[in-house]
């Protein structure tokens, strides 16, 4: 999957998407306009919180984080150029934040909603399954694959319920998680996961990872090859069988 080509679909389609400001691809970078169509050229950074993360890699790998105050030259920043050495396409996409109540879960990460649509024989397309990563620690990135929580959500209430840990098989309470938490804007979330699977009728299932913000759910990016252990831990049942019969 292209995570730039995914969110230029979407946005293009009137779908709120994380805000991409710059391309870097074979090493140079571009400003994105409304469109997320590369302007001209620049080597300059300009100032701002930003996310930086490769075109195609999963579970969070080559992701960092970088805040500038002014604005500054991409050619003297030893953290771009290490990570262009190494990936050679990067995405730079201003840092969102949690809705309030997400933020109680972990205040240092993105606390993102995993929401996996299928595409039914009837040619409809359904949420069949979703829940709450956050991360464990003081970490940035909420990747369940870095160790992090997931916790299950009721797809048709939006209450999560209970939780779980990377390479634990037991769920339980995490940050009261079984008490009943409900997410902000889950209705809204299932919404888009729909309407945005409907731009990509050739693929089968897709798995959203969509942030929660205090103006609304917007998605990060789509997997067509998501993670089949993590709904399959929270569930405690194989899905296998039940993706089939869709």
């Amino acid at each position: 999957q292209n995570k730039y080509e995914t969110l230029k679909v979407l946005n293009n389609n009137m779908i709120q998407t994380t805000s991409l400001r710059y391309l870097i691809r074979n090493g140079d970078m571009f400003r994105l306009d409304e469109n997320l169509e590369p302007l001209e050229k620049t080597i300059e950074l300009e100032a701002g919180d930003y996310v930086i993360k490769p075109f195609n890699l999963r579970w969070g790998k080559g992701i960092f984080f970088i805040q500038v105050s002014e604005n500054i030259d991409i050619t003297n920043c030893h953290e771009i150029q290490d990570s262009l050495n190494i990936y050679k396409n990067l995405l730079i996409e201003e840092r969102l934040s949690n809705h309030i109540e997400i933020n109680k879960l972990c205040s240092s990460s993105l606390n993102t909603l995993r929401i996996i649509t299928v595409q039914l024989k009837s040619g409809e397309i359904d949420v069949i399954f979703a829940c709450i990563r956050f991360s464990s620690t003081n970490k940035k990135i909420d990747n369940w694959s870095s160790g992090g929580f997931a916790a299950n959500i009721n797809i048709n209430t939006g209450i999560a319920y209970s939780a779980i840990k990377k390479n634990k098989n037991d769920l339980g309470s995490i940050n009261n998680i079984t008490e009943g938490f409900k997410v902000p804007f889950f209705d809204d979330a299932k919404k888009i996961a729909i309407k945005a699977h409907k731009l990509f009728k050739d693929m089968r299932s897709i798995g959203w990872d969509i942030a929660v913000t205090s103006q609304g759910p917007i998605i990060i990016e789509g997997n067509d090859d998501w993670d089949v252990i993590l709904p399959q831990k929270l569930l405690q049942k194989g899905i296998k069988k039940f993706l089939c019969k869709i």
